[in-house]
């Protein structure tokens, strides 16, 4: 299985995971503000270099990044779980 193809898949479930995130926050009354550009400056996740990547550090790259991700999400949903748990 090559890399472009696992990577534009990886792109097209995250890019269905956002729009379903910004029609929740909408139907809160919140407008999401999902330009690039945005995203990108608010982002903490460390940027891609720029250039061309080979292949061999490209599993590295994109694993730090989602590791990062991973830890921030779990961080900014700990006080709702623990809301929901009566806690």
């Amino acid at each position: 299985r090559s890399l472009h193809l696992m990577l534009d898949e990886l792109i097209d479930t995250w890019r269905l995971l956002g729009d379903t995130v910004a029609e929740r926050v909408t139907a809160l009354g919140i407008c999401p503000d999902g330009r690039a550009s945005t995203v990108a400056a608010d982002s903490e996740v460390a940027k891609v270099p720029d250039g061309p990547i080979k292949d061999t550090e490209i599993n590295q790259e994109l694993t730090e990044r989602l590791a990062v991700t991973i830890a921030k999400l779990s961080e900014r949903r700990a006080p709702a779980r623990a809301a929901a748990a009566g806690g």
